[in-house]
């Protein structure tokens, strides 16, 4: 018989069967589908997490200062030496900016807190860390006196646009140094880390009040091209009093956490999909098993097990891509809507207090996921239409053909 006579039967036997296939491919649907979803959400966050580091935190790559034992431990502060300066000059390096962050008491009418506070000059670091996507109330703090608070850390402490705030500080020689200021505006960067802690502080507000000459925490960069390549760059580099980091080495406990989420995610549809292979491998067996006269036929006009082995396989793995393509349409078009409007929790966000979640979650769409469900789906439907096609052809072609 030839081989397209056997995908004819088979698309017959599955428009006979049409119910108990779809109860069967629903499982398998719903798992993949939950899976597709479930790690395009878990991907999305983890890049989320990265790009958030490079636009607002570190840049591509950033240096710290060498901690030693005579280095302050409340201020580690280092000059740029000629050796930092002059790979800061290098063609790979597109822009650079210094910051200076230290830790600092905050004194509002009302309340004191300590808290983190940003130096930065605001010329480099609106290029190395766009504002595209910040909102800021008010002005960006600018003036000898103006400092700006973060949009969560304002809330908490009733903070007003106008409102005299002290900061309390150690300077780099370890003196107490004490300074009013004016907030001039609020800003959210939408990472929960910064506006929920953080003062940004101009750096000559930063030089007055740490009496820092011109030494600074952290020197972020921007380099030319894709991410891929911060890795490489800094392996190329050796400085003595600085010690280099990417984006993504400083997020490495969020991203630990979100290996986490996707083990939880991969452990439900794992499950979801052992039910819907049981349930395929049940369904399949019925209609084996009320198709014995059929099989008994076809052997006794010569049709060899081989090709009815065939058929039934080719059945369970029709049924199999054919889930697998529903899921993939279901849960990659989810994703790819996701990813470009993102899933907002604005009005959530807004009722829980100290919210540990930023407002919108974009997902991560990805081709090969919607592959990897479609193979997965096929595989799981000819598992599991084997056992009951075995099974079936054990038993001798006279009893198949004997009346029930």
């Amino acid at each position: 018989m030839p081989i397209y006579w056997l995908f004819q039967i088979a698309l017959r036997t599955l428009s006979r069967n049409r119910k108990m296939h779809g109860i069967a491919s629903l499982a398998i649907i719903i798992g993949m589908s939950i899976f597709l979803l479930g790690d395009a959400l878990i991907e999305g966050m983890d890049e989320q997490i990265i790009r958030d580091q490079e636009q607002v935190v570190s840049g591509d790559v950033s240096f710290h200062p060498v901690q030693s034992s005579a280095t302050n431990a409340l201020q580690n502060l280092q000059a740029l030496d000629p050796e930092l300066q002059s790979l800061l000059e290098a063609s790979k390096i597109q822009s650079w900016t210094a910051r200076t962050e230290f830790n600092s008491r905050l004194f509002t009418k009302n309340e004191q807190l300590l808290t983190r506070v940003t130096g930065y000059n605001l010329n480099t670091d609106s290029i190395v860390f766009p504002r595209e996507k910040w909102t800021i109330q008010g002005e960006e703090p600018s003036g000898t006196r103006d400092i700006g608070v973060g949009s969560i850390l304002a809330k908490k402490l009733s903070i007003q646009i106008g409102d005299a705030l002290v900061l309390e500080s150690r300077t780099k020689d370890g003196a107490i140094n004490a300074i009013e200021y004016r907030c001039s505006g609020i800003i959210q960067t939408h990472v929960m880390g910064m506006d929920a802690l953080m003062l940004w502080l101009p750096m000559q507000n930063v030089e007055e009040l740490l009496q820092t000459k011109k030494h600074y925490s952290q020197i972020s960069i921007q380099l030319q091209g894709s991410r891929a390549q911060a890795k490489n760059f800094l392996q190329e580099q050796s400085l003595q009093h600085w010690v280099g980091s990417t984006a993504e080495d400083g997020v490495q406990n969020q991203l630990a956490l979100g290996q986490f989420r996707r083990k939880a995610i991969n452990f439900i549809s794992i499950l979801l999909l052992c039910i819907a292979g049981l349930g395929l491998n049940n369904t399949m067996m019925m209609l084996c098993f009320t198709r014995k006269k059929e099989v008994g036929v076809l052997l006794a006009l010569g049709l060899s097990p081989r090709k009815i082995m065939i058929l039934f396989l080719l059945e369970g793995t029709m049924l199999g891509l054919f889930s697998g393509i529903i899921a993939a349409i279901i849960g990659g078009g989810l994703s790819y809507y996701f990813s470009l409007y993102g899933i907002d929790l604005s009005q959530i966000s807004a009722q829980i207090k100290d919210a540990a979640f930023p407002p919108i979650i974009y997902t991560q769409f990805s081709i090969h996921s919607l592959i990897f469900v479609c193979s997965v789906s096929v595989l799981l439907a000819f598992i599991a239409s084997l056992l009951p096609v075995l099974l079936l052809l054990r038993t001798p072609t006279t009893l198949l053909l004997a009346e029930d």
